[in-house]
């Protein structure tokens, strides 16, 4: 039996999966939102005509990326407007005249009026019937991409789109998005635990300080308190206030204060003078939330993969790069500052680069890897879910196999075969979708993702050269980098 899934529904069911903290690296958000690509563009003119940029290079490219993008994106409006942008964004020049500024001044008003009811232009779009079936990836992500660009945590919409009635249409889900939007932003009070503090650091935190009783009494004050061990020891009580879309937001912008706090006592000190706890208060809205967990671990399953973990007692000079570069990348666990994007950066370099290349041909080249890696993840995962889930005689097939090679090779030939194995989740019945793409057009679709990761690692490239070069932390897309 065919699955029958509408085109509304795979997009929802992408866009919360695209926010899952449990999606595969395949099926996840590569893509900054549209409007901060249209500003990634007035940002790389201006640093190119300062001379912060001294290639016109990134200009052209990222004039070249944000064109692909706002062309595909009904979130700007019907095609001629989107043309419009287009010609925008590229009369762009590498060097400065006197018609630059107002030419930048334009770019910045097309993105401030996509940002304006991009929601709605986009519910719009699907209320007329105009959603069509290659539509499906590229609505999820770019709705997704504005929600998460305009202050919205991911875990945030995850549970709203959870808790969206599966009845409700696509069109209405986006309208309450809008609307989600509108709302602006709310100041949360959080009370975060300190277990440990050097007596050289206490007396500069008074300013923040309430009594360290003050954590535990809040902490048994939650709704949700009993699901939670509370700290046994507390040093000292730290209360902050942010303003932020939603309460996670809340907590990701306390752990980068966190993390700035750790970071200057480290240097002030020379040594670790604060340790956290596991848990965090937010008075506001009266819920304990865990907050170790906001910065992700940075993850080689290779090194797993094949037991090597003890370090060679080789000299070489290839195996003394593999090692420096991930002692680069060890040094960013957890953390996803400025500084690590250039560090991280520097690890990829030193793994792909070649003497004498420029920096954007290891984006390339990585982007190679990646793309080519794409099809069999895609596969796999899709043969590992009709294994569990399928109960018929192709999950017995796949069960009886040994090694993901061979079920990720059957799950191709029942696909190519033109049998539909009937997935019912959504997010599935998209990716058996993006797969008989793949199989029809493996040209258009595989440059198309290939677009993707280029542009993504092209992005940490330049935001590696605004940090190093310009010295420039607060580049419209570097929240989006640190993202994708």
């Amino acid at each position: 039996m065919a699955s029958q899934v509408k085109s509304s529904q795979l997009v929802l069911a992408r866009m919360k999966e695209l926010v899952d903290n449990q999606t595969s690296w395949h099926r996840a958000l590569w893509q900054v939102g549209t409007t901060v690509a249209i500003c990634e563009v007035a940002e790389a003119a201006t640093a190119t005509w300062a001379g912060s940029i001294t290639s016109p290079e990134a200009l052209r490219d990222v004039q070249a990326s944000s064109s692909r993008q706002v062309l595909r994106d009904a979130g700007l409006g019907p095609l001629a407007v989107r043309e419009q942008y287009k010609t925008a964004i590229n009369a762009l020049p590498p060097k400065q005249s006197a018609t630059s500024p107002a030419d930048r001044a334009v770019v910045e008003q097309l993105a401030e009026r996509g940002r304006s009811e991009y929601l709605l232009r986009w519910a719009d779009h699907v209320r007329r019937g105009e959603l069509v079936a290659d539509e499906i990836e590229v609505a999820a992500r770019l709705a997704t991409a504005h929600l998460l660009d305009e202050g919205f945590h991911k875990s945030h919409i995850h549970g709203w789109l959870t808790n969206t009635s599966s009845d409700e249409a696509l069109e209405e889900v986006l309208t309450n998005g809008h609307e989600m939007l509108q709302s602006g932003l709310r100041q949360f009070d959080l009370l975060l635990p300190v277990t440990k503090v050097d007596p050289k650091v206490a007396p500069s935190l008074s300013e923040q300080a309430l009594d360290p009783e003050a954590y535990g009494s809040a902490f048994d004050s939650t709704t949700n308190g009993s699901s939670f061990a509370r700290e046994r020891t507390v040093a000292a009580t730290l209360r902050l206030s942010f303003d932020a879309r939603d309460p996670y937001s809340a907590v990701a912008m306390a752990v980068a204060w966190m993390q700035r706090l750790e970071d200057r006592v480290s240097v002030g000190l020379g040594r670790s003078g604060i340790t956290f706890g596991e848990r965090i208060v937010d008075t506001t809205t009266r819920k304990v939330r865990e907050f170790r967990g906001e910065a992700r671990a940075l993850n080689l399953p290779s090194v797993q993969r094949n037991g090597r973990y003890l370090a060679t007692a080789s000299s070489s000079s290839a195996q003394a790069r593999i090692d420096d570069a991930l002692g680069m990348l060890a040094a960013n666990q957890h953390r996803s500052t400025p500084t690590g994007i250039a560090s991280i950066w520097a690890a990829l370099e030193a793994l792909l680069g070649l003497p004498g290349a420029k920096g954007v041909e290891a984006a390339d080249r990585l982007a190679d890897i990646v793309t080519c890696s794409f099809p069999r993840a895609e596969v796999t995962e899709l043969a590992r879910r009709w294994e569990r889930h399928g109960g018929d005689a192709l999950a017995a097939q796949l069960s009886a196999m040994t090694t993901t090679s061979e079920k990720a090779n059957l799950m191709m030939e029942t696909i190519s075969s033109g049998v539909d194995p009937a997935f019912e989740a959504p997010k599935d019945v998209a990716a058996l979708h993006r797969v008989r793409q793949l199989l029809d057009n493996p040209n258009q679709v595989l440059s198309r993702v290939r677009g993707y990761y280029v542009a993504t690692f092209r992005r940490l490239y330049y935001q590696r050269n605004f940090i190093m070069h310009a010295g420039k932390l607060d580049s419209v897309s570097l929240r989006a980098t640190s993202r994708t």
